[in-house]
């Protein structure tokens, strides 16, 4: 898969994009200041896949998140 995967493993730091170290959690203050999926993924260096899987998981485990 590599640094294009949409795959969110869980080692340790919480979930984050396989092949990467951008957890969700990382992801939350630009969702919060609704920033659009294309500008956060131009912020943080990744796809628009990438940044709607961490969206598609936070939505998925909200009260974990």
């Amino acid at each position: 898969m590599g640094a294009n995967s949409t795959e969110i493993i869980d080692r340790g730091r919480g979930p984050e994009l396989k092949g990467t170290r951008t957890t969700v959690y990382d992801v939350i203050p630009y969702r919060l200041a609704k920033h659009d999926v294309d500008w956060v993924a131009r912020a943080m260096g990744h796809t628009r896949e990438q940044i709607e899987a961490l969206y598609r998981y936070m939505d998925e485990h909200y009260d974990a998140v």
